[in-house]
C-alpha cells in the first residue's frame, strides 16, 4: 500500500502587515506553531507550506526575512507577455489559426501602445506622456484586453480572418484606450491607426480614418458589430425614447450613445 502526500500551499498575496507578520514568525520557525490572542495554538502540518506574494518588505522585520526564502522578480523582467501566452493556451488552444493570428496582432499593437501609455514613447520618439484615469501597470492593461477578447469571441465564436483584427482593435480601444482621459483619446486614435498601417483612404475597416486632427470621429465613436462583422457608430444604435406611463422620474433613463456604450461594456465584462 502506497500513500502519497501532496504539499498544500497557503498563499498570502496582500501587503505585509507589521502586526500579524510578527505573529507569523513562530509559524515560520522550527516550532511551526501559531498562538492566537485567546491562547489557542494551531500547528502547521508537515504537508503545508506558506507562500507570501508581496510587493515589498517595508514592514517586515529582519526576523521575518531570515525565516523565509526570498525570490525577487522585477516586473520589468517578467513583463506582460507570459500572461497573454497563458491566456491563449487556456482559451484559444482548440483553434491554432486564431491563436497564431492573435499572437501576430499582439506583437503588432501591444508593445508599442504599452510604451506610449507607460513612457510616452511611440514610433521611436518621446512625446508628452498620456494621462490615465487612474494609475495602471502594463499587466493591468493586458488583463483587461484578455477579458474583452474572451467576451467578444464568445459572442462570435466563428470569427476568422480580417474580422479577428476588427475584434482585437475594438478590445484594444476599450481596454488600453478606455484607461485614458477623454482629452487623450484622439492621440490614442491616431497612434492606433498609424500602427495598423491603414490611414487615409487605405483602410475602410478602421472607422473614423482621415487626416489626423481633421476627422470628426475617432474609433471611440464606433463599435465592432461581431455578428455583422462591421463597424457601426454608437449613435446609430440609440432608439427613440418613449417614457413609460406612470414611471417615476428617477426611474427614467434616456438612451444616448454613452449609455448604449456603457451598457455594452458592462455586459461584455459580466459575461466573463
Amino acid at each position: 500500500m502506497f500513500l502519497f502526500f501532496f504539499t498544500r500551499y497557503i498563499c498570502y498575496d496582500g501587503d505585509v502587515d507589521a502586526l500579524w507578520v510578527e505573529n507569523m514568525n513562530s509559524v515560520m520557525d522550527d516550532n511551526k506553531l501559531l498562538t492566537l490572542p485567546n491562547g489557542e495554538r494551531i500547528q502547521l502540518k508537515s504537508f503545508a507550506a506558506m507562500i507570501f506574494e508581496v510587493g515589498d518588505l517595508q514592514y517586515a522585520s529582519p526576523a521575518t526575512v531570515s525565516r523565509a526564502g526570498m525570490v525577487w522578480v522585477d516586473p520589468k523582467n517578467l513583463g506582460y507577455r507570459p500572461y497573454f501566452e497563458r491566456w491563449l493556451v487556456q482559451n484559444v488552444k482548440d483553434n491554432p489559426e486564431r491563436t497564431q493570428r492573435l499572437e501576430e496582432l499582439f506583437s503588432k499593437y501591444v508593445p508599442d501602445l504599452v510604451e506610449w501609455l507607460m513612457l510616452g514613447l511611440i514610433f521611436g520618439e518621446y512625446e508628452v506622456k498620456p494621462k490615465l484615469t487612474l494609475p495602471l501597470t502594463d499587466l493591468n492593461l493586458v488583463v483587461s484586453l484578455s477579458h474583452l477578447l474572451r467576451s467578444m469571441f464568445q459572442q462570435a465564436p466563428d470569427s476568422e480572418g480580417k474580422h479577428v483584427e476588427g475584434i482585437f482593435l475594438a478590445c484594444l480601444t476599450w481596454s488600453f484606450g478606455a484607461s485614458l482621459l477623454q482629452s487623450e483619446q484622439r492621440r490614442f486614435d491616431a497612434n492606433l491607426k498609424r500602427l495598423s498601417g491603414m490611414t487615409g483612404s487605405d483602410n475602410a475597416s478602421v472607422p473614423g480614418t482621415g487626416v489626423p486632427g481633421q476627422t470628426k470621429f475617432t474609433i471611440f465613436d464606433y463599435r465592432y458589430h461581431v455578428q455583422n462583422q462591421n463597424w457601426v457608430q454608437w449613435s446609430t444604435e440609440v432608439t427613440d425614447f418613449a417614457p413609460t406611463p406612470g414611471c417615476k422620474f428617477y426611474q427614467i433613463l434616456v438612451p444616448t450613445a454613452d449609455t448604449i456604450r456603457s451598457t455594452w461594456l458592462v455586459d461584455s465584462c459580466v459575461q466573463v
